[in-house]
């Protein structure tokens, strides 16, 4: 019979497990939700949101929000716009296609439309949506809608309108 003392153990020394890190995201991130639409407009629509996350992930997107001179933003400066897009990211938004009416094609010129009953979808109007360019910057306008900008002022420069000329320019220095 063996006899184990004290001395003869090895006894190992206590590990001290970092404690668990959740990092917020460094940039933004748009996700696809549900998608409605007719099944030849789903590549071009799913283009987009490549493409989107292309331009909202880069430096080039962030220093344009920072520099940008917005109006509407519940009180915020565009470092603070650019702050809440990120935290708030990953943003789902769905997108879903419908066929204007005469007067939303030819007399108002609706693209798109937030709904407050389905607050995170994109509603976007197939007489205009026929790039994934277009797709892409419409569906950045209404995610500024989601995350609670709206223009109901000066819609020029209001953010979520801005939004769409940053996507332009940013699309255009990535050669998207």
């Amino acid at each position: 019979m063996y006899e184990i003392s004290a001395a003869s153990v090895a006894i190992p020394t206590p590990v001290t497990l970092p404690a668990v890190v959740v990092t917020a995201a460094s940039f933004a991130v748009i996700i696809a939700g549900a998608i409605d639409c007719n099944p030849a407009e789903l590549p071009m629509i799913q283009e987009a949101y490549a493409d989107l996350n292309k331009i909202v992930s880069s430096t080039a997107f962030e220093q344009q929000v920072l520099n940008a001179a917005f109006t509407e933003t519940n009180g915020l400066t565009s470092q603070q716009v650019y702050d809440l897009i990120v935290s708030s990211s990953p943003i789902t938004v769905g997108f879903t296609m419908f066929t204007g009416s005469f007067i939303q094609n030819h007399v108002t010129d609706t693209m798109g439309y937030e709904d407050p009953a389905h607050p995170d979808i994109c509603f976007a109007n197939r007489h205009f949506i026929q790039s994934k360019e277009v797709c892409g910057s419409l569906i950045l306008h209404e995610t500024m809608h989601v995350i609670g900008f709206a223009h109901l002022g000066v819609k020029d420069t209001s953010v979520p309108y801005t939004m769409n000329r940053i996507y332009d320019l940013v699309a255009q220095q990535l050669g998207i």
